[in-house]
């Protein structure tokens, strides 16, 4: 008797078969259902893509401020900039004639033809040794002011001897320092030697002090004349407390304008 339970084998492979390519096909639709809700839900994909590469594809465009000046107005620098210009001018300038030099003028003849009357001179504050031939600015506290009519004057001469030498002159004005002769072409020539002062030659200068000429040695009141106890207007050798400067340039007139 058959048994109608046992199916034959190749009606069961048809239907297996059947079965596999109706599971197959729900998986395979199943899968792209559920790819293309994430798509949705994430907004990615391939959609997305294209929608992401028409954000990059598209120009940027950025607007940059135009720079402007704090200093500047439509008139130049403003007020205040202005101001603080000339403030810290005059403080500069302030300080460098205080600490660094000064400027003088020249009072008389007595450095011709070196420096005349009215010259205006650059004078630097020392901050070394004096040398022999620099032309100095010093107090006379000795000298009749012309000015005032009191005691005590600024005067411009050149250094020629320094403490402990030995300085002579004799009677046709030629100068000797420790016993050797002078070359001085900066003076101004004269036949005669008239101005010889009051000091006794040789002399020896004193320490902490100079012994200096002027350039126009008749007329000039300088280191010559010394104190003898009878007249109380003299110079002397010039203690060097009262050296304000060393003259190093010429500022006016122009025709003169140059290192000294």
């Amino acid at each position: 008797m058959r048994d109608y339970r046992q199916r034959p084998r190749r009606k069961v492979k048809k239907i297996n078969k059947r079965r596999n390519a109706a599971g197959s096909a729900g998986r395979e639709n199943t899968g792209t259902e559920n790819r293309i809700a994430q798509d949705k839900i994430y907004k990615t994909g391939s959609a997305a893509a294209a929608h992401n590469n028409k954000k990059k594809s598209a120009a940027i465009t950025v607007t940059i401020p135009k720079e402007t000046s704090y200093y500047k107005t439509s008139g130049g620098l403003d007020f205040y900039s202005v101001v603080q210009c000339v403030i810290q001018s005059m403080l500069t300038a302030f300080l460098v004639l205080t600490f660094f030099f000064n400027i003088s003028v020249v009072v008389g003849s007595s450095m011709n033809p070196t420096l005349e009357n009215g010259d205006k001179i650059l004078v630097v504050h020392l901050n070394d040794s004096l040398q022999y031939g620099d032309v100095i600015v010093a107090w006379a506290a000795h000298l009749n002011n012309r000015d005032t009519g009191e005691y005590g004057e600024m005067i411009v001469k050149r250094v020629i001897g320094l403490p402990g030498d030995v300085i002579n002159i004799d009677d046709d004005g030629r100068v000797y320092r420790n016993g050797e002769i002078l070359r001085e072409d900066y003076i101004n020539a004269f036949e005669n030697y008239t101005n010889k002062g009051n000091a006794r030659f040789p002399l020896t200068v004193d320490e902490n002090c100079v012994f200096v000429l002027g350039d126009n040695r008749n007329h000039s009141t300088d280191s010559r004349y010394v104190y003898d106890g009878s007249s109380d207007i003299y110079v002397g050798c010039i203690d060097q407390r009262y050296i304000m400067g060393k003259a190093v340039f010429c500022l006016y007139p122009y025709d003169r304008i140059g290192a000294i």
